[in-house]
């Protein structure tokens, strides 16, 4: 059985003196290469520290890096609280907007009433009150 190691500098995580299984036949080959290989995101990145784009590209990724800057966990937690307070801001804005649609329906309907009431106490004004 072959071993691959990538030594005590691997930027790939579990990866040491570990056995790799002889193919078989039973499981495509690509189908055991998924599973070991890095994610995509980690190759790109590791292209990218290692300066293997071109300067247009570098630029590119550097401008996505520098506007979206890591945070610390105390930062994203932060963030997080402020999102779910401007949720619930929004929220609240989003019931007293309904509940002044909610009373001006309530008094068109009340003033329409009320004007038909005034209509037919016109045209019978021996049953006003």
């Amino acid at each position: 059985m072959a071993y691959y190691d990538e030594g005590e500098d691997s930027l790939i995580k579990h990866i040491g003196t570990n056995p790799i299984p002889e193919n078989l036949g039973g499981i495509p080959y690509y189908q055991k290469r998924e599973t070991e290989y890095p994610d995509i995101g980690e190759q790109l990145d590791d292209l990218f520290k290692q300066g293997a784009f071109s300067e247009a590209m570098t630029a590119r990724i550097q401008a996505v890096k520098d506007r979206y800057a890591k945070m610390t966990d105390e930062e994203y937690q932060a963030a997080i609280r402020t999102e779910e307070q401007a949720h619930q801001e929004w929220i609240a804005q989003c019931e007293a907007q309904r509940a002044i649609e909610e009373t001006e329906r309530l008094a068109a309907k009340l003033k329409m009433e009320n004007d038909a009431l005034e209509e037919y106490y016109q045209a019978h004004p021996e049953e006003r009150p």
